[in-house]
């Protein structure tokens, strides 16, 4: 056989070659096999045909040319990315494909004669991870599009009276009053074993106290009615609630090259490729319907708290503002359950209205989201003005920013300490207002010993 004829056949057998592997690539999308081994499989083995003999430049050009066909075509059936949006593998696949090739010389009948098919077979980690574009397949998309938590409901309404919309903007107002009504019980009790756990007797209630349960029920019910006037045209009617699974596969697609690329640098690249082709649907999973959840969660309790520290020290050190619209709020020495939103209708409007509005802004929550936090927000609120430290409270417990911390603030030793409300202490502890009761205990002993000493 001539040079010509012996050319020829090389440059027929490697575009067969790369028909073939066209070919089994559409039937890995068919069968459901990781697109990472489809592409690696297209693009190795043809890579792998550079190193035989084909010596012709114009028999590189040509394959070349068809090759970067073939990754046109897996790009856009396999990761839904526009042809000039190719990842790196290919990129250097394309490049090397049409190099021209002079200077590599070999003998045809050394070119390597695996398919395809047993090629991918052979792949290693480290194989996957040099040469892979990871993506979700079709069978992760699949689960993605069923699965879903137990906290989420499919139906467009989580309580059939009443739409999202409403439940947002009642739900937390239902349940600071049946909160409360909770501590009014016990505090219209006459158990024994409950007196224990009171902060203070029930007659300092009304000695030291200076507004009346009346003054400060009118003022709390005038307060939710700003309260729900305002959310009726902050929150957003239009957002879609509930409805089948498959609305979300889209914004878990979206996560998943984000994710992939913190694993990468988490863990280094061979580790994160390992990991992702066995686990990639179940990391996105709990990633969009876990962590990102709750990760908005504690960054609402996190800005709630950073707006309401800031600007209740303010209207602490500002005279102005202490006069004119905190000291409503201080005239509960002892603070009871309903007591909590006893403030300033500016007051109220400023700390908790819009702490609570911008902290669900920026989270980015769903109606839902907002509406649990808007409740967890009113429940931890009326539990540290309850007048109870209960060992059975778990609102209590979560956080030492609780009743008998905030209570501290409410008396005179205290009222310049204990700012942060209502979850956690860090600004008070990072700032030095943090007051303890043994805090409390040490200067009375204090000022006992210089009273003593005079």
């Amino acid at each position: 056989m001539d040079a010509k004829s012996q050319r020829q056949k090389g440059r027929d057998g490697a575009l067969s070659e790369l028909n073939a592997t066209t070919e089994t690539t559409h039937l890995a999308k068919i069968s459901r096999i990781t697109p990472a081994k489809a592409v690696f499989g297209s693009v190795g083995f043809l890579l792998t045909m550079i190193r035989g003999s084909m010596a012709n430049e114009l028999d590189y050009i040509e394959l070349g040319l068809s090759c970067a066909d073939a990754c046109i075509d897996l790009d856009r059936g396999m990761n839904g990315r526009r042809s000039d949006e190719f990842s790196k593998p290919v990129l250097k696949a394309i490049e090397q494909l049409t190099t021209v090739a002079a200077g590599i010389k070999g003998n045809i009948d050394k070119w390597p004669r695996t398919t395809i098919c047993e090629h991918m077979t052979t792949l290693t980690t480290s194989d996957m991870t040099q040469n892979a574009t990871f993506a979700l397949t079709e069978s992760h998309i699949s689960y993605l599009s069923t699965a879903h938590p137990w906290y989420y409901s499919i139906n467009p309404q989580l309580w059939s009276m009443m739409s999202d919309f409403w439940l947002s903007l009642l739900g937390p107002i239902i349940g600071y009053w049946l909160f409360c009504a909770f501590f009014e019980i016990l505090d219209r009790s006459d158990w024994e074993w409950l007196k224990k756990y009171k902060i203070h007797e029930s007659s300092e209630v009304t000695s030291r106290n200076k507004v009346t349960r009346k003054q400060v029920l009118t003022t709390v019910i005038s307060q939710h009615v700003i309260q729900f006037v305002l959310g009726y045209f902050w929150m957003d009617t239009s957002m879609v609630n509930g409805g089948p699974i498959s609305v979300h596969v889209p914004r878990m697609e979206a996560i998943a090259p984000i994710l992939l690329r913190f694993l990468e640098v988490l863990v280094g690249r061979q580790f994160a490729a390992y990991v992702w082709i066995h686990k990639a649907q179940d990391l996105v999973y709990y990633v969009y319907w876990w962590a990102v959840p709750l990760a908005q969660l504690f960054a609402g309790f996190v800005l709630i708290d950073t707006w309401q520290y800031f600007l209740h020290r303010g209207m602490h050190t500002n005279t102005f503002l202490y006069k004119t619209f905190h000291s409503w709020h201080h005239r509960l020495y002892v603070p009871y359950s309903y007591g909590a939103l006893y403030n300033h209708p500016i007051e109220g409007l400023l700390l908790d209205i819009c702490g609570a509005g911008i902290s669900e802004w920026l989270t980015g929550m769903s109606t839902r989201q907002a509406t649990l936090l808007f409740t967890i927000a009113t429940f931890k609120t009326v539990d540290d003005h309850c007048g109870y430290s209960l060992p059975f409270d778990p609102l209590q417990r979560l956080t030492s920013n609780n009743a008998d911390y905030h209570d501290i603030h409410h008396q005179v030793i205290g009222i310049k300490s204990n700012f942060s409300q209502p979850f956690f202490v860090h600004w008070d502890v990072l700032l030095g207002t943090r007051m303890t009761r043994r805090d409390v205990e040490a200067r009375k002993q204090l000022k006992a010993v210089e009273t003593k000493s005079l």
